[in-house]
């Protein structure tokens, strides 16, 4: 059961947005899948979808990535299943393992209807939480694509499947927000490009709040429940200054459309309201116990700042293996969330050293040391992607202590010249393209090398591939810091009082204190 406010961050599958790379097809083309979804005002957790579905490997499939909560995946939520030929035929189907169904058929294209009974926040969903599953709000239903869509096998990469049209029949007043394409000749039908985007994206559905904002070239939509709507006023403004300066950190500007959804956690006996967030396809979704004030102001920052950077880490830049990335994925979008928070202002000096606790959560450096510190030594952080809430500590906290080494690190061998920033940048410049291959941990570790000059082999090898651990203090030391009372409960960062004028440098360098995102 998730502790009231625990913080879910799930990366995974978050690679998305049709602003980045797609696989182009070859050989002939395939004809467009079809969906109609009907929802019932006065069921909302029954829907019913017909669809026409290309069928050349004889098989269905439901078998998504994050779905472990249950032992059949996402067709655990699924009824009703049956398939027919275009001519009206029955065509027999036979469940597999991992969510998968065998077709006895000679067509390519069939028929499929099912009934999907939405009871997903009544599991207390472990891979994400639900803001990666599906919910219900009153008269408001939020699902991802894998939640609804029974669809053809297809590997969950950019640009997988064919194209799709999607077909809603609402009840009156009822709209859908998603980041698909609204089709110009039918109301309430999308355009989808792929069956990635397709299972990868948000959707919200019912009775909403929308609004929508244009920030530097970016549609941003953030859509609500109508009891969550007086959070859209400080998402709006969270994001003003957050696009911006993410799209300067990373040397990149990111002009598509981007839908935020939030809303109240779900309530029920299985789980208590917690915080989470999920980034998508062109979207991301988070859930909260309650509509922000102003204590929970810096989460609500930090929040929607660590799901945005993953436009670039995860979104643009794709990995080779996603699990065993997941340090860099999740614990390098925190430091660099917080680096922006910091540098924006939204948190002080002391803060972004030695944390500030909010709604049970603590946040900065001295607060991921403590966390990394109590379960590393046990397994390597590549290996922690293999269980990944197991290993939230050292998958996130340890993730961001190695960004913040080796920002000094590069820092410190190009007297300010190389960092953090300057990788990243080369990251999405040299594996953000569209055609880029996708990023190994052989590629981070030369591009580091070659950037700084630094051979950080050992470095990679001994902290990230392997189980030893980070000598914290020689790290800060290097960049002017002290630990006071390590390993106890008044564990605390200071400035060293005797720092050099190069440990000054690279403090200023790497956590730019009382600088401005530039």
């Amino acid at each position: 059961m998730a502790n009231k406010y625990t913080v879910y961050f799930s990366f995974l599958f978050l690679l998305l947005l049709t602003l980045t790379r797609c696989t182009p097809s070859s050989g002939p083309e395939v004809p467009e899948n079809e969906y109609q979804v009907t929802i019932s005002k006065s069921d909302m957790r029954m829907l019913h979808v017909e669809a026409i579905l290309n069928v050349a490997e004889k098989e269905l499939s439901m078998d998504w990535p994050a779905a472990n909560s249950v032992e059949k995946g996402w067709a655990h939520f699924v009824e009703n299943l049956e398939v027919h030929d275009l001519d009206g035929d029955l065509v027999p189907t036979e469940y597999q393992d991992k969510a998968t169904w065998k077709l006895e058929t000679n067509t390519d294209r069939v028929r499929v209807s099912y009934d999907l009974h939405v009871t997903h926040d009544e599991i207390d969903w472990i891979e994400g939480g639900h803001s990666a599953s599906a919910y219900l709000v009153e008269h408001t239903l939020y699902l991802i694509g894998a939640a609804l869509f029974i669809a053809t096998p297809t590997e969950i990469m950019i640009g997988a499947g064919p194209p799709t049209t999607v077909r809603f029949d609402l009840p009156e007043g009822f709209k859908v927000v998603t980041p698909w394409s609204n089709s110009e000749l039918e109301p309430d039908a999308f355009m989808v490009q792929s069956t990635y985007e397709l299972v990868r994206s948000a959707l919200l559905i019912g009775v909403i709040e929308f609004q929508e904002l244009n920030v530097q070239g970016m549609e941003i939509d953030i859509a609500t429940a109508p009891d969550f709507k007086e959070a859209i006023p400080l998402f709006q403004s969270i994001y003003t200054e957050i696009v911006p300066a993410a799209q300067a950190y990373f040397g990149d500007v990111k002009k598509a459309k981007y839908v935020v959804i939030a809303n109240k956690a779900p309530r029920t006996e299985a789980f208590e309201p917690y915080f989470s967030g999920e980034a998508l396809h062109q979207s991301m979704s988070i859930i909260s116990p309650i509509v922000p004030t102003e204590e929970f102001m810096p989460m609500f920052w930090y929040i929607l700042t660590h799901e945005y950077i993953h436009i670039w880490n995860g979104i643009t830049i794709q990995f080779a293996d996603e699990e065993e990335s997941a340090w860099f994925l999740e614990g390098f979008t925190d430091y660099i969330a917080w680096d922006l928070l910091h540098r924006l202002g939204e948190i002080t000096d002391e803060v972004m050293l030695n944390g500030n606790e909010i709604a049970g959560f603590n946040f900065g450096w001295n607060e991921n040391i403590k966390k990394y510190l109590a379960v590393a030594g046990k397994i390597s952080l590549r290996e922690a992607g293999a269980a990944k809430q197991d290993n939230y500590d050292l998958i996130y906290s340890g993730g961001a202590l190695f960004a913040l080494i080796l920002d000094i690190k590069m820092n410190d061998a190009t007297n300010g010249k190389v960092g953090l920033k300057t990788f990243m940048r080369a990251l999405n410049k040299q594996y953000g393209n569209a055609g880029a291959r996708l990023l190994s941990y052989a590629d981070i570790k030369e591009l580091a090398f070659d950037l700084s000059g630094v051979h950080v082999d050992t470095l990679f090898e001994d902290y990230v591939n392997g189980k030893s651990i980070i000598p914290v203090g020689e790290y800060l030391e290097k960049a002017g810091l002290k630990m006071e009372n390590m390993g106890t409960p008044d564990q605390k960062i200071i400035l060293d009082p005797q720092a050099t004028e190069k440990q000054g440098m690279v403090l200023h360098a790497v956590c730019g204190i009382g600088g401005k995102v530039e």
